[in-house]
């Protein structure tokens, strides 16, 4: 649950976020794999991976939830104007689904997909992603190949 004046907010730390761990993964993972060996960034990055998620759970335990301006998935609707109103009473998680699975029979799947603004939204985000893995994944083998630099004094 996020405040719903801070969701935007919170959209930008996690795809800050990505971009700031991707940095760090190349800054730190060529001295762990000279050292340690390359099993070792696996596990390593899967252990802070777990930890954070860990510690993420425990600070949103400790939020309080009954906060009238957090929205929650279970006790909201969807207005007739398409706006989300978080002032219905709370309902159990299966009329809840029930409502999410009726309300997306009325969207008009056939004419969003057939958009072109749509077509160039997913088109833009596939080749977007595309690259930056490409890069992410490739790139430090370019370096290391074809530049023969080494990636442990390069990455500071």
């Amino acid at each position: 649950t996020i405040p719903l004046q801070e969701r935007s907010r919170a959209v930008s730390v996690v795809f800050g976020g990505l971009a700031f761990g991707s940095v760090l993964g190349l800054l730190f993972a060529p001295p762990i794999i000279q050292n340690l060996g390359w099993e070792s960034v696996f596990y390593i990055f899967g252990l802070l991976g777990i930890i954070w998620c860990l510690v993420f759970e425990s600070v949103q335990e400790l939020q309080p939830g009954d906060n009238e301006d957090i929205l929650n998935l279970e006790n909201t609707s969807a207005g007739s104007n398409g706006h989300i109103s978080s002032s219905v009473p709370s309902k159990s998680s299966d009329s809840s689904l029930e409502e999410m699975t009726d309300s997306l029979k009325d969207v008009p799947w056939g004419e969003f997909f057939k958009s072109k603004a749509v077509w160039a939204m997913i088109y833009t985000h596939f080749c977007g992603s595309w690259g930056h893995y490409t890069c992410l994944s490739w790139l430090p083998t370019f370096f290391s190949e074809e530049l023969n630099l080494n990636l442990t004094d390069a990455a500071w």
